[in-house]
């Protein structure tokens, strides 16, 4: 993998640029960027511009610049609901909408050791349709950690561990897309979608 530093050294958060076979796939927004590269593998390239500059061009695209935009980092909406399954973790849903890269960056901003949702049981996934539902949130999708950002097809949350319970829609995964969805606000069921796609999301954290 590559990371490059456009401007080194000016401050601890930075613009970060995801591009894999020469297009821009991702820009992402307060990333710390030792944490975020233990995502991706050596088929990507990492551009890391400081909050000082504009996002840089990537090579084999246009001449236009992005300007960087502020992602805030946002907050549970309903507060934190212990697992039914296990009485260490805990889950809370976010309403505001957000990339799968920024949703696990504000996961991990909101709590210690903080990252995308876990589904482990049945029980989990009962308890998740439960919370978007009862809250009424404004999005058919909702992020949760499952992903193959790492091995295309091999799947594992975004804490690391590998999938043993899963909720597949019939024809899923679709491995032309590499972050997962669940419909929580109807069946539950999961889908891949493009990790640039904007949904609501669950985070969850351990409690000692």
């Amino acid at each position: 993998m590559d990371v490059n530093y456009q401007t080194a050294g000016l401050c601890n958060s930075y613009m970060v640029q995801v591009i894999k076979n020469d297009v821009q796939e991702y820009s992402l927004r307060s990333v710390n960027a030792k944490r975020f590269c233990g995502f991706l593998t050596d088929q990507w390239t990492i551009i890391v511009v400081s909050d000082t500059c504009s996002l840089p061009q990537s090579q084999g695209t246009t001449s236009t610049t992005t300007p960087i935009t502020t992602t805030p980092i946002t907050s549970c909406a309903t507060g934190w609901t212990n697992s039914i399954s296990n009485s260490s973790k805990s889950f809370c849903l976010v309403t505001t909408k957000a990339t799968w890269f920024n949703a696990l960056m504000n996961c991990q901003n909101i709590a210690a050791q903080g990252t995308l949702a876990t589904i482990s049981n049945a029980f989990e996934q009962s308890q998740l349709n439960s919370i978007v539902y009862e809250h009424q949130a404004p999005c058919p999708d909702t992020w949760i950690g499952a992903n193959d950002i790492n091995q295309l097809g091999n799947f594992q949350w975004s804490d690391g561990q590998p999938l043993v319970y899963t909720n597949w829609e019939p024809g899923q995964p679709d491995l032309n897309n590499r972050c997962t969805a669940a419909q929580l606000q109807t069946n539950g069921q999961w889908i891949t979608e493009p990790c640039g796609v904007d949904n609501c999301f669950v985070c969850q954290k351990y409690t000692a």
